[in-house]
């Protein structure tokens, strides 16, 4: 049995999906503050939906990049699965256009250049992410203060494993027929669904977007 709520302290919620809430968590031991993703049991309860869940924990274990969400548990509790990570303090990308409307080329190219870091790890690791878009990219707050310089005050960190998949599997099991992603930031051969394997270039297409958009 889980020793999680020993562990750990829940305090205010910061997300929620329809899958799965972020709430803040802070470790009783030492007063550290994580993100705690509580996931519903009864929403992951189709053999399709467990087996996404059950990779995307693999996936997560295997990341270790700077630019990269960190995942450290998982917990097994009653009616939930809490999956422990970094807490990023600060906005996703979506956010932060709609404040500022329209960002500096400098800026916008800044967080192309982070990202496409991100991707050659993934990649290299032979993942594709597959859900690209500006609500998947956070802006870590890492000088606040009289800080105005865009580079130096957030850390570009890319999140959300959910869809992840090894690009270099062409079995009957691969996801790489699946529509998956969001709606505006898919790559053509991901609509077709034609039955022929996409691979990870597909990421770098729904990133190209992601720079249009700011």
């Amino acid at each position: 049995r889980s020793d999680f709520y020993k562990r750990y302290t829940l305090q205010d919620v910061v997300g929620k999906g329809g899958f799965a809430s972020v709430s803040i968590a802070n470790r009783t031991a030492d007063g550290k503050i994580f993100a705690a993703k509580m996931i519903k049991k009864e929403r992951i309860a189709r053999e399709k939906e467990r087996v996404y869940f059950i990779h995307e924990l693999k996936v997560a274990r295997e990341l270790d990049f700077p630019l990269i969400v960190k995942t450290y548990e998982v917990h097994d509790v009653p009616n939930y699965f809490v999956v422990i990570m970094d807490y990023i303090e600060g906005v996703n990308l979506l956010q932060y256009i709609k404040v500022k409307k329209k960002l500096a080329e400098a800026i916008a190219l800044h967080v192309v250049h982070e990202i496409l870091a991100s991707l050659n790890y993934l990649h290299t690791k032979g993942y594709v992410h597959r859900d690209i878009k500006p609500q998947n990219i956070m802006l870590k707050l890492v000088k606040e203060e009289k800080n105005t310089d865009f580079r130096t005050k957030y850390r570009i960190i890319l999140i959300d494993f959910g869809l992840c998949a090894d690009y270099k599997d062409h079995s009957s099991k691969s996801f790489l027929h699946d529509k998956s992603g969001t709606t505006g930031y898919l790559a053509p051969e991901v609509i077709k669904n034609n039955k022929s394997f996409y691979n990870e270039k597909v990421d770098i297409f729904s990133l190209g977007v992601v720079f249009v958009e700011m």
